[in-house]
């Protein structure tokens, strides 16, 4: 997957960054401002240290380490690059035509926008992260994804694809403004993301047998028993993960506090890529013809 995923990654940065950056010419630095081109390149950095680096070299043999690789593409990379706000930056990032083709669909195809909001539901896409989590943690699932590449990429990209959703809900990136307009559901959604996460580590951390009988089968590189190891990776999804939760609630508390008015990102992108729209009309539009007296008279002068 290393290639395949490095190609997707470095694509997904170019064109993101090309799009940050013609977006930033309307003069908007609100919209295209440094903070969502950090975070967003930020998330991307985190799937491939999660992907590419020692961490997928060491899963394998290590129940912690493959823990910490999920756990890096579900609470870091994913609402890391939702923060970035990705959809109207690709868009921007895209040729005109192609850009057109997929702005109008995003406005008007009603399968695709339904669905969209089907998914984006609280409760769908709590549902969607917490079956996805629950069921690939089930002994016969973990050990198929490791005994089969094609099972393992599939594990990852549903498990970044399901906490997608998940952040989604609670950042509110565009197209989609968040349904949680109020501290209250957004902290009540966090507990309930960082509660089901902490039972599952619970339950693995305190599992007096080996739950996933691959890790009986490789070599320890650690010296840690088989049963030790998978205490380790039980713990670190126990802690860390709500951890993360809790660092999210605080900032997502304190950044509410410091609106002076509720924040549209919706109508914020239409009044930046209008501007930009205008701007690329007049660009190419034909200078006006100048008449025989005022080239004269330029000329005198």
């Amino acid at each position: 997957m290393r290639s395949d995923a490095s190609l997707v990654l470095l694509t997904a940065g170019i064109v993101y960054t090309f799009g940050w950056l013609r977006l930033r010419q309307t003069g908007n630095v609100r919209l295209a401002n440094f903070g969502r081109l950090f975070a967003y390149l930020g998330g991307l950095l985190t799937i491939a240290i999660a992907l590419m680096s020692g961490i997928d070299e060491l899963q394998p043999y290590l129940f912690w380490v493959h823990m910490v690789q999920h756990e890096l593409l579900m609470v870091v990379a994913a609402p890391l690059i939702l923060v970035g706000w990705p959809m109207p930056f690709t868009l921007w990032g895209l040729p005109p035509s192609l850009r057109r083709h997929a702005s109008r669909l995003l406005a008007h195809d009603r399968i695709l926008r339904r669905g969209l909001d089907l998914l984006l539901r609280p409760v769908i896409a709590f549902a969607i992260s917490t079956l996805t989590l629950w069921l690939w943690h089930l002994p016969a699932a973990y050990d198929a994804a490791l005994a089969n590449n094609w099972v393992h990429n599939l594990e990852h990209v549903s498990f970044f694809g399901a906490f997608i959703l998940y952040w989604w809900v609670l950042i509110g990136a565009p197209p989609r403004p968040s349904r949680l307009t109020s501290n209250a559901a957004r902290g009540l959604y966090l507990l309930a993301g960082a509660t089901q996460i902490a039972l599952l580590g619970g339950l693995i951390t305190l599992s007096d047998q080996v739950l996933y009988t691959h890790y009986l089968t490789v070599q320890s590189l650690t010296g840690l028993s088989a049963l030790q190891d998978q205490q380790l990776a039980g713990a670190i999804m126990w802690f860390p993960g709500p951890l993360i939760f809790g660092i999210a609630a605080a900032l997502l508390m304190r950044d509410d506090e410091g609106r002076e008015e509720p924040y549209q990102p919706v109508d914020e992108l239409r009044r930046g890529t209008n501007g930009l729209e205008a701007r690329h009309q007049a660009e190419a539009a034909p200078a006006p013809a100048q008449s025989h007296t005022s080239t004269s008279v330029s000329a005198k002068a």
